[in-house]
């Protein structure tokens, strides 16, 4: 459940004073995850999902829509790719490279493996109830 108290603590500064709103969330989980992210969000916000890591699905009350006119959207990456050209594709990568080497986008590692212990790291994935990406080191020399 650690996904719903990271949800109620972020929801918590947007309601203080000169707090702003959060006018989107972002869920790649799905299930039970994505039942508290509506009530984070704004008036008229939108709740983007992209994913369904637990393979149940988004969960959202009918009056979230009702009480907020939040609105609720799929995106599909490989759609986009697709679609968009290819400058823009490679913009976005630079930029988020960018972000990622000056430590401005971080995220948690649960374990690092060397290329040749891949059948431990795919085992660790496969397991789930990770915090964290489970990584490949291909540097493997």
């Amino acid at each position: 459940m650690g996904d719903r108290r990271k949800c109620q603590t972020f929801a918590a500064s947007p309601a203080e004073p000169g707090g702003l709103p959060v006018m989107l969330a972002i869920d790649c989980v799905s299930g039970e995850a994505s039942a508290s992210l509506p009530d984070i969000l704004a008036e008229r916000g939108t709740l983007v999902v992209y994913g369904g890591l637990n393979g149940q699905p988004v969960q959202v009350r009918a009056l979230q829509f009702i009480a907020t006119d939040i609105a609720v959207r799929g995106f599909w990456v490989t759609r986009w790719l697709l679609q968009t050209p290819h400058e823009e594709v490679q913009k976005l990568i630079d930029d988020i490279d960018g972000m990622a080497s000056r430590g401005a986008l971080v995220t948690e590692v649960a374990s690092l493996h060397k290329l040749s212990d891949i059948r431990a790291a795919l085992r660790k994935a496969a397991a789930g109830g990770c915090n964290g990406k489970v990584v490949l080191d291909f540097c493997d020399g």
